[in-house]
């Protein structure tokens, strides 16, 4: 009974920390997107480097888009 009772709490934690991580990689990837859309209107802005720079950021625009749209929160079944 005890076993049982010190893993379910292992259970817990290891799902709060699971949790955890994915909020901190949500939040890592929308910074990362308001950097490039930040570097993207710069790179519109300025004449010489503005082409090559702004096609490249709207490449990692999307692909950062389409990266943070497949990730969701795995589902843990409760079973209490």
């Amino acid at each position: 009974m005890q076993y049982i009772k010190k893993h379910k709490i292992v259970q817990e934690i290891k799902f709060h920390e699971l949790s955890f991580n994915i909020n901190l990689m949500n939040k890592a990837i929308k910074a990362i997107i308001l950097i490039v859309t930040i570097v993207l209107i710069i790179g519109i802005s300025h004449d010489e480097y503005g082409v090559i720079f702004s096609k490249v950021t709207i490449f990692w625009a999307v692909i950062l888009a389409i990266y943070s749209s497949f990730i969701r929160k795995p589902k843990f079944h409760d079973d209490k």
